[in-house]
């Protein structure tokens, strides 16, 4: 366990430090055929609110939902298998021979029946933090909305969900903390590199204020979203409270 966790860490500080480091990348052209509909990647820990942020503009016609699908490393290994060649370990690795060809399967599958007619496509898979810059580039209508929420409330909502697969970090309060201040540092350096089509959404805020925040998502994704119905989103702000002394 102990040998997994020393791993994993090496990993996470890897992948920081590949996006801190390295140039970004241009946005290629759009494919022939015309851009992909416009991909809303909703980024933030398990738990944190992008299905939350998913149904404030799902009410919206023009919005259309693949919830938590690995489409990335689905369609790349989709790429991948078609050419002939090993699938990397990252959409960075992807051969740039290879790219139209992932675009034009990435595209199919965007382009489903029920977001055939939508403007917006939704994904929100945590693990797409990975590959947002090199997706940037190969998708250039791809848009990021990275969710960040209070510490403590977001590590109680982790601890008492129960998984069943993945999210090793998930039983332990120090190895959630950890994992949390890594995911939100991965934020802040996409953030930074992504200016012009990323936001940082902040969970509290958008349960306070949700128009502003369904305006914020409007502008990024260019698409209108007043007046279209605000649902009822829950309120779980301060969660964490009671259990606070148990958190540190």
């Amino acid at each position: 366990v102990v040998q997994n966790t020393a791993r994993l860490g090496e990993r996470r500080n890897q992948l920081l430090g590949q996006i801190r480091t390295s140039t970004t990348p241009a946005p290629l052209a759009p494919p022939d055929g015309g851009e992909a509909p416009v991909t809303l990647f909703i980024l933030g820990p398990s738990r944190s609110g992008k299905t939350t942020l998913e149904r404030l503009i799902g009410a919206s016609n023009e919005v259309a939902h693949s919830h938590e699908r690995t489409i990335l490393q689905d369609v790349m290994r989709q790429t991948c298998s078609a050419a002939g060649i090993s699938l990397p370990d990252a959409l960075s690795g992807l051969p740039m021979d290879h790219v139209a060809a992932f675009r034009q399967h990435l595209t199919r599958q965007l382009i489903t029946p029920a977001g055939r007619s939508a403007t917006v496509i939704t994904n929100t898979n945590p693990h797409h933090i990975e590959d947002t810059l090199p997706a940037a580039a190969i998708l250039p209508s791809a848009r990021f909305a990275f969710i960040k929420r209070n510490i403590a409330d977001l590590t109680l909502r982790i601890f008492m969900k129960r998984y069943n697969s993945g999210n090793e970090y998930a039983y332990d309060v120090g190895a959630i903390t950890d994992y949390v201040a890594w995911y939100n540092e991965m934020i802040d350096a996409l953030a930074e590199r992504l200016p012009d089509t990323s936001i940082i959404i902040l969970y509290e805020d958008m349960i306070a204020d949700p128009a502003e925040t369904r305006s914020r998502i409007g502008r990024l994704c260019n698409i209108d979203l007043t007046g279209v119905p605000i649902l009822e989103l829950g309120d779980d702000r301060g969660c964490a409270e009671p259990y606070r002394q148990h958190l540190k």
